[in-house]
C-alpha cells in the first residue's frame, strides 16, 4: 500500500478473506461497534469499472454501506492505518519454502516502522483516543541499537492532538503499558528567534511527564482554565 493510503481500495481488493476480516473488525473496535467493513464486487456490466471489488463502509446504526467519501473524512483516514498496521504485522513471504520453526523465527526478528500524520484530524476526541488504545495495543518498541523488534511494527506518530497524549498518560498510569515504551518528542522555537529544537519530553511510570510541559503549552491550558 502506498504511504499517502491512496491505493486503499485496491489493497483491500487484493487481501485474503481472513485478512479484510480482521481489518473490519479493527474498524468495529475502534468505532465501538458503530462501522464495520464490506466488500461490493460490481457487476462486469457497468462499465468502465465492472469486475472490480469495492470496499465499503456499513453503518451499523444507518443500516446502510456508504462509499468511503460518504462515511467522512474521519473513517476515511482511519481505514488506512488500521491497513497498514496489519499489513505491517506480517511476515514477509518467503520464496522458498521454510520449516515452521524457520518461520517462527523469522516472525520474531521481522518488524518495520509506521509513521503516522496528524491521526485525529476529522476524528472525534474519543474515537482519538481509541485509536492510542489500538496503536498501543497493535505496536512494538524499539530494541538494542535502535533497532525494531518483534512481529509488530513500531509507530511514529506526529500529533498536535492533546487527547492523545493524555491517553497515553492514562494507559501507563493504569500499567497497561509501560513508559520506557514510549517517546515524546517535542518541537519548540526559541523565544525571539526563528531557531527551532527538538526536546524529549520523559514520562515516568505514573505517567506523569518528569518535568511541566513546553512553555507553549502551559500558556494555552492556563488561559482555557
Amino acid at each position: 500500500m502506498k504511504s499517502d493510503g491512496s491505493n486503499v481500495q485496491e489493497h483491500l481488493a487484493s487481501l485474503e478473506p481472513e485478512h479484510f476480516q480482521s481489518i473490519s473488525q479493527d474498524l468495529v473496535g475502534l468505532s465501538e461497534g458503530n462501522f464495520s467493513l464490506n466488500q461490493n464486487e460490481i457487476p462486469n456490466d457497468v462499465f468502465g469499472v465492472g469486475g472490480h471489488v469495492q470496499t465499503l463502509v456499513s453503518d451499523h446504526a444507518a443500516e446502510t454501506d456508504v462509499s468511503f467519501r460518504d462515511a467522512g473524512a474521519g473513517l476515511a483516514q482511519v481505514v488506512p492505518i488500521l491497513a497498514a498496521i496489519r499489513s505491517l504485522s506480517e511476515v514477509p513471504p518467503s520464496a522458498e519454502p521454510v520449516s515452521r520453526s524457520l518461520r517462527e523465527q523469522r516472525k520474531k526478528a521481522y518488524a518495520s516502522t509506521l509513521f503516522v500524520e496528524q491521526p485525529e484530524l476529522h476524528l472525534h476526541p474519543k474515537m482519538q483516543a481509541n485509536l492510542v488504545d489500538y496503536l498501543l495495543e497493535n505496536s512494538s518498541s524499539v530494541g538494542k541499537g535502535g533497532i525494531p523488534t518483534g512481529d509488530k511494527p513500531t509507530v511514529i506518530c506526529e500529533t498536535h492532538s492533546e487527547s492523545i497524549l493524555l491517553r497515553v498518560q492514562k494507559r501507563i498510569r493504569e500499567g497497561a503499558y509501560q513508559a520506557s515504551k514510549v517517546a515524546v518528542y517535542f518541537v519548540d522555537q526559541l523565544p525571539g528567534s526563528d531557531t527551532r529544537y527538538i526536546d524529549r519530553l520523559e514520562l515516568a511510570e505514573d505517567g506523569r511527564f518528569t518535568r511541566n510541559w513546553p512553555l507553549s503549552f502551559s500558556e494555552l491550558r492556563i488561559r482555557e482554565r
